[in-house]
């Protein structure tokens, strides 16, 4: 991943400022004038990137946002009052945005996970503080995030253990069909009808020798 950092206050947010159009009964959106100086950010696909922006130490902030120029209401990030909004978040970006740092130590970036083709685009941060004369700033930085490579062949034979498994199938097929083929059920009939001779032969001699050795006790002979 390579980037060039910039970050700038444009102005403070008074009837100078940039302009201001209301989103909603109570968010104000501060739309930059133009994109000067954005940071260029090159990421390969499904990977995970960092997202830029530094704001102060030393003051309250009023309001937080991460959002995508040209995607309505897309919000990465969305920080208000103390804390963080879920239901303002685009539902495309939703498990996949964490911030990178502590907001305490001016680091505004969010690290977006698992990167796709359409996540390409400008990103807009933009930070609304209260500062100690009782002014509010604001301060905003962009990103323009390139996606490359290509998402990862998938093998159509399957993974090794799936092919190691279909081997492992196959095999256990194969031998269950020639434990029922015709030739396989005469051969195993007949070595028990085999088994069972001998074992009647032994049996059968040995009452013979057992009976013939009475008989010789008894001075008869067999």
């Amino acid at each position: 991943m390579k980037h060039s950092s910039d970050r700038r206050f444009l102005s403070d947010v008074s009837g100078s400022g940039p302009a201001a159009v209301q989103v909603g009964s109570n968010l104000t959106r501060f739309c930059p004038l133009a994109l000067p100086g954005q940071q260029q950010v090159t990421v390969k696909l499904g990977q995970s990137v960092s997202l830029e922006c530094l704001g102060p130490t030393d003051e309250e902030v009023l309001l937080f946002t991460w959002t995508k120029v040209g995607l309505d209401s897309a919000h990465l990030f969305f920080y208000r009052n103390g804390r963080s909004y879920d239901s303002y978040q685009h539902e495309s970006f939703r498990g996949r945005v964490d911030l990178r740092s502590s907001l305490e130590d001016g680091d505004f970036s969010v690290v977006l996970h698992n990167v796709s083709r359409t996540d390409e685009g400008t990103f807009h941060c933009v930070i609304v503080t209260k500062r100690s004369g009782g002014q509010s700033g604001n301060l905003q930085s962009f990103v323009n995030l390139t996606v490359s490579g290509e998402a990862p062949a998938v093998d159509p034979s399957g993974s090794d253990e799936e092919q190691q498994d279909e081997d492992q199938t196959g095999r256990a097929g194969d031998l269950s069909h020639e434990n029922n083929s015709p030739t396989f059920v005469i051969v195993s009939v007949l070595l028990l009808l085999i088994l069972i001779i001998i074992e009647i032969s032994s049996f059968v001699k040995v009452q013979i020798e057992s009976f013939c050795l009475s008989l010789n006790n008894l001075k008869i002979s067999c």
